[in-house]
């Protein structure tokens, strides 16, 4: 989407990969709004929903292996749990509030995700400084295109990358289009697995954003090697990101 700005890496010049969902602009609250609208549909409709709810999240993160990030992964899921819950209480699912549930959950992809607080100011301030910016993003390709170019920070990279998934080798393409060494690169991004592990497997540092990850994600078993730092905000970036 954005030019390739050269192939030979400066020893001098640092690099920068930063993800997007999460990290740059936040999609937990839209999820979390989705959800209740549809938890809400579920319990009109006279079932429990605390637990629609449980089984939702289960099946979403199933759905993975065979939808992908597919923006109809979510509101099939929606929709499963709502028909598995019928099945289990025995009562026959009802279509039009099949139909309800899917457009309520429809709604996380057509809405709008706010930006994390300071990311425009983190963003300019680490380019004022020199460094070279890039995006690189997982997911559906046109929901992630709608939401950088929704983000209004699309000025501020050199590159920007759409994948399905994050791994060394892809990582390290995005930093050879940077025209940086992998020694003088970071990975700054809220999924350990997604993000932190790939990137130092890649020969990259990283920093790590506490900040909202779905379930599918949240998985403590993962070991992570080499060196990354762990920051609550985007705000102390350029107190962290630094050359070889």
């Amino acid at each position: 989407m954005i030019a390739v700005v050269g192939s030979e890496a400066l020893p001098s010049v640092v690099g920068v990969v930063f993800d997007g969902d999460d990290t740059l602009w936040s999609t937990e609250f839209l999820y979390d709004e989705a959800r209740n609208a549809a938890r809400r549909i579920v319990a009109n409709a006279g079932m429990d929903g605390a637990a629609w709810e449980g089984l939702e999240r289960r099946i979403d993160v199933q759905n993975v292996a065979t939808m992908g990030f597919s923006t109809k992964r979510f509101p099939r899921s929606c929709v499963q749990a709502y028909e598995q819950l019928c099945v289990e209480r025995s009562a026959f699912p009802e279509p039009a509030v099949s139909l309800e549930i899917q457009a309520a959950a429809r709604s996380v992809f057509e809405r709008d995700a706010p930006l994390v607080a300071n990311a425009r100011k983190a963003l300019t301030d680490l380019r004022d400084k020199g460094r070279r910016l890039a995006l690189l993003t997982k997911g559906d390709h046109e929901m992630q295109v709608r939401r950088i170019e929704t983000s209004g920070l699309q000025d501020l990279f050199e590159v920007i990358e759409i994948v399905p998934e994050k791994s060394p080798a892809v990582i390290r393409s995005v930093v050879e289009r940077l025209g940086v060494g992998v020694r003088n690169a970071w990975m700054v991004g809220n999924s350990v697995p997604s993000d932190l592990i790939p990137a130092l497997e890649a020969g990259l540092r990283a920093v790590w954003i506490d900040a909202h990850v779905w379930e599918y994600e949240r998985d403590g078993s993962h070991t992570v090697e080499g060196p990354w730092t762990a920051l609550s905000t985007l705000t102390d970036l350029g107190s962290v990101i630094h050359g070889e």
